[in-house]
């Protein structure tokens, strides 16, 4: 897959500079483009869509454009902060390597995703020939399927952290129940003197609810 449709399929303008051409793919050309919190290592030139960089490996690369800022992913991982180069210049250029680690493909519609990821599991499954009723070595994964598995851990943390919170809390309540069964249990002379000037039951239980309100704010 081109970079120069990768950045589409992301959404990613080019908000200043250009795009990579098929000729840089093809020649694997040491070019790049980079978001725009990305700033090491990096000398700028007197036009500003232009500068060297000599980050990857001692190779230099020419900037040609910049990417608008993406922020955060769903996972929380800054966007803003890797370049983008032909994948012909990093196998060639940087890891050596001759195989994709990963594909991004887009489809003309929403309800062409399920055909479509179909056909490249067959595909796949007839490349690294596979025989039948044997398992995949691969993923193919839509933005839906991702969603949803992000949503269900979501999910599954929420009712975990509820649980140790209601743990905790029924905890905390059977020590602060102790503690004011001790204290009544210990104070019944104290008790006793303020219902013998003119204290009634009411006014008893309100002083321990009290005490037993304040600790329990003071604890949490």
């Amino acid at each position: 897959m081109w970079v120069l449709d990768y950045i589409e399929i992301r959404s990613w303008p080019v908000v200043n500079g250009e795009n990579f051409t098929e000729q840089d793919v093809r020649t694997a050309n040491k070019v790049a483009l980079i978001r725009l919190h990305y700033r090491p290592n990096l000398v700028w030139a007197t036009a500003i869509q232009w500068a060297r960089l000599s980050a990857c490996e001692n190779v230099p690369f020419t900037i040609v454009g910049l990417l608008a800022s993406k922020g955060m992913n769903m996972m929380g991982s800054d966007q803003d902060d890797i370049l983008l180069v032909p994948y012909t210049s990093a196998m060639k250029r940087l890891s050596g390597g001759t195989s994709f680690r990963s594909l991004n493909v887009q489809a003309e519609s929403a309800g062409r995703i399920a055909e479509i990821q179909e056909q490249i599991t067959n595909l796949l499954r007839q490349r690294h020939r596979i025989a039948e009723g044997r398992d995949d070595d691969f993923l193919v994964r839509t933005q839906q399927e991702i969603s949803e598995m992000a949503t269900s851990t979501s999910v599954i943390m929420t009712w975990l952290l509820g649980v140790i919170a209601s743990v905790s809390l029924l905890v905390g309540g059977i020590g602060i129940m102790n503690i004011m069964l001790v204290s009544v249990t210990e104070r019944t002379r104290e008790i006793g003197i303020r219902m013998a000037v003119g204290a009634r039951g009411g006014d008893i239980m309100m002083q321990f609810l009290i005490e037993a309100v304040l600790l329990s704010i003071v604890g949490g």
